[in-house]
């Protein structure tokens, strides 16, 4: 899901956007865990990420389907990357629910899979973190549903802060709606939620 997180500005509404070191700028935005409702995750998410306690409930305000074009496939659970297609093959990593991957091959019930993390900050941009193994089939899909909320900042915040959590630190800052800098792909592609999200300029 995607946390477009809001409050007054006075030049017009603004949306808080995370500025991170490796993967550039973006919207807080996260993976629905198994047996979570859309709107907990949002509210987990949008908490886990800018550190803010003073946020209202979550507003959907769109939703995309997206049919992933093979070789692409998205994890459906987390689960165990293993060196072999068998079960009985020493498991030295984990995939996460949420992750995309490149499909490399089938067999025996298992799929070879891909899975890269890059720098994006730097120009040129490069591949920081490579991984290949096999997953048992029914723990990828091709079809990545993404929902977008709306959750408002009903408290005090400063103009810019830095969080830090799972071995990373990010910078949150807000920016205006109607003036947003330039964003990540493919999160470049989530703006008009936002902008619809907000209604007709006056």
């Amino acid at each position: 899901m995607t946390c477009f997180v809001i409050r007054a500005g006075v030049n017009g509404p603004q949306v808080l956007l995370l500025r991170h070191p490796f993967a550039g700028m973006q919207f807080p935005a996260g993976t629905v865990e198994q047996g979570e409702a859309p709107e907990a995750g949002a509210a987990r998410e949008a908490r886990e990420e800018t550190g803010l306690a003073g946020l209202g409930p979550p507003r959907l305000v769109g939703e995309r389907v997206e049919r992933l074009a093979p070789p692409a496939a998205v994890a459906l659970i987390t689960s165990p990357l293993y060196p072999r297609p068998d079960l009985a093959s020493h498991s030295w990593a984990t995939l996460r629910n949420g992750f995309n991957v490149v499909v490399e091959r089938e067999a025996e019930g298992f799929i070879q899979v891909t899975y890269e993390e890059w720098d994006r900050a730097p120009d040129p941009q490069y591949v920081t973190y490579r991984l290949t193994g096999w997953v048992a089939a029914e723990t990828l899909t091709r079809t990545r549903r993404r929902f977008f909320y709306v959750l408002p900042c009903e408290g005090e915040t400063a103009e810019a802060w830095e969080v830090t959590d799972d071995g990373h630190t990010w910078t949150l800052f807000w920016a205006p709606v109607a003036a947003l800098p330039a964003i990540i792909p493919p999160q470049d592609q989530w703006v008009p939620y936002l902008a619809a999200a907000m209604g007709p300029a006056p």
